[in-house]
């Protein structure tokens, strides 16, 4: 049950109720529902979100540069701005592409290659 359910289920209760502060009592229950409202609503991109999502670009595009599998190693070695971000969050990011559909992976002898997937 969310926070806001809660406080609905809340609202009701104190409704059916015989407090003596029922008006204070919804006027803090709307007032918070509408607090959850508008945390929910203003929710976007982070800043890193989008520079995240501008180097998955840039990997995918080196992906199609390479014309088959390539190791993390290999990708950052031929992409300098690449070699400035550690082989973590560059393993990070593929695996979004993974999930995204964008790219693959295969493990030969522990050894992870990615391709990029072609449309």
């Amino acid at each position: 049950m969310t926070k806001k359910e809660m406080f609905a289920l809340l609202d009701t209760i104190v409704d059916d109720s015989s407090l003596e502060n029922k008006t204070e009592m919804h006027d803090f229950i709307k007032h918070e529902i509408e607090l959850l409202s508008r945390k929910s609503s203003s929710k976007g991109m982070t800043k890193t979100q989008k520079e995240n999502e501008k180097l998955k670009n840039e990997i995918f595009d080196s992906l199609l540069e390479s014309g088959g599998f390539i190791t993390v190693t290999e990708l950052q070695k031929r992409d300098e701005n690449l070699d400035q971000y550690s082989n973590q969050k560059i393993t990070a990011l593929l695996s979004q592409l993974i999930k995204d559909g964008r790219a693959k992976k295969e493990v030969v002898k522990k050894k992870s290659f990615y391709s990029a997937v072609i449309e």
